[in-house]
């Protein structure tokens, strides 16, 4: 049998595999989605840091959602930090700031790189017993927030709580295509948080840490990419949990441009790669629990085989098309010769696990969007989100792979 066919086998029984148990963990898990933690009979400080860089457009609007968050006036501080803005960010803080003593404004110049230095920045002068990150260009923050969040921390075991994530009035395809993602994986992570393997904390899903763990365990990784990955994998590496509010939602606003979008997933995908490598001591750990013995390594694995099969089905295409037109010009019309290489044994059992995968994919959708309460939108581009949208994320693997293979230079 050909290797690549066994690779196919691989990824089919795999992610079949996979589809089952999170579908079982869904139906056990949906019930207790809505449950929340006893309520607590204080308010802690809470400090929000919030980096913005050229936001001019936005960043009014963010700072009105967050210092209208339903808490505690004299318990909420919102730290702004003017990352090296050269539009009218900077000025737009100010103005807010003569209206509202609350707002802390840190104005950076050259010389400090990407949004963990921000927030490092932000931290120094933080002087809430829980800390919030939120993205500069994150237009909507669930007005209650912070009363859903902060009872979590009654577990002193808990290191950090994020909320849910949607995208903010999609209209182009490609941010329509992102609609879908963040509403699924919106709900995975929460079935990740119920395994106490959850490990990312998104700034744009509006995270919220414990100050003392982030003193006792360093700062935001200035050196990686992706600085709330990092974090949480370093929470979760020192024992810690993280959990998510799936009631707390935030809005995002995503690239709306090819472009924006390649270099968003790039940057996601090789800060991925470097996370997992620092913290590889994690990987089929038995003291991390679902996330060392299962998460890590499919996480890990399946990237692999998806590289593989990227590199499979471009070739073949590349091919196929090749030989089309030499065919062609030859007067030779391969239509029958295509369809009966195609359905093969192989390909026919391939194409079935396909299906199936499709059908449970749409299944965890629609739960997914019942839970977060959306409707369905987009007919027209579910099946597109579950075929050729994978097929695309699955080739930033091999993208993000050779551009460290390459030490091609990190941008953020």
């Amino acid at each position: 049998m050909h290797p690549i066919t066994i690779l196919m086998y691989c990824l089919s029984f795999l992610s079949l595999y996979l589809s089952i148990f999170w579908l079982s963990l869904l139906y056990i898990e949906e019930k207790t989605m809505k449950e929340k933690p006893e309520k607590i009979d204080y308010f802690p400080k809470v400090s929000v840091i919030l980096p913005a860089h050229n936001q001019e457009k936005i960043i009014a609007k963010v700072l009105r959602s967050v210092l209208s968050l339903d808490y505690p006036k004299d318990k909420l501080e919102v730290i702004a930090v003017n990352d090296d803005s050269t539009d009218r960010t900077g000025k737009i803080i100010e103005e807010i700031r003569k209206k509202d003593k609350r707002l802390k404004v840190i104005h950076r110049h050259p010389g400090f790189v990407g949004k963990a230095a921000a927030v490092n920045e932000g931290l120094k002068i933080a002087t809430g017993e829980l800390i919030g990150v939120l993205d500069g260009d994150d237009p909507s923050t669930a007005k209650c927030a912070l009363k859903l969040m902060v009872p979590y921390f009654k577990d002193k075991k808990l290191g950090a709580v994020m909320g849910a994530i949607k995208v903010w009035k999609p209209k182009k395809l490609i941010e329509k295509l992102q609609w879908f993602e963040y509403i699924f994986v919106t709900v995975m992570r929460r079935l990740l948080a119920s395994l106490n393997a959850l490990y990312v904390t998104p700034g744009g899903a509006f995270s919220l840490y414990r100050k003392s763990v982030l003193d006792k365990e360093g700062p935001f990784d200035e050196s990686s990419l992706t600085e709330d990955l990092e974090m949480a994998m370093r929470l979760q590496h020192k024992g810690y949990k993280i959990k998510l509010e799936i009631d707390c939602v935030n809005h995002t606003k995503v690239p709306d441009t090819l472009q924006g979008f390649h270099r968003q997933r790039v940057r996601w995908y090789r800060g991925w790669l470097h996370t997992v490598y620092k913290y590889r001591d994690m990987i089929l750990n038995r003291k991390y629990g679902f996330l060392g013995m299962v998460q890590i390594p499919v996480s890990i694995f399946l990237p692999i085989l998806l590289i593989f099969v990227t590199i499979f089905i471009i070739s073949s295409l590349i091919k196929w098309a090749y030989d089309w037109i030499i065919l062609t010009g030859l007067g030779i019309y391969p239509e029958f010769s295509f369809f009966k290489e195609v359905f093969t044994t192989p390909n026919i059992i391939i194409l079935t696990f396909t299906c199936t995968l499709i059908l449970a994919g749409m299944y965890m959708l629609s739960r997914s969007q019942k839970i977060l309460q959306e409707n369905w939108r987009y007919p027209l581009i579910i099946m597109p989100y579950f075929t050729l949208y994978q097929l695309l994320l699955s080739s930033y693997w091999l993208v993000a792979a050779s551009y460290e293979v390459l030490r091609i230079k990190k941008k953020w």
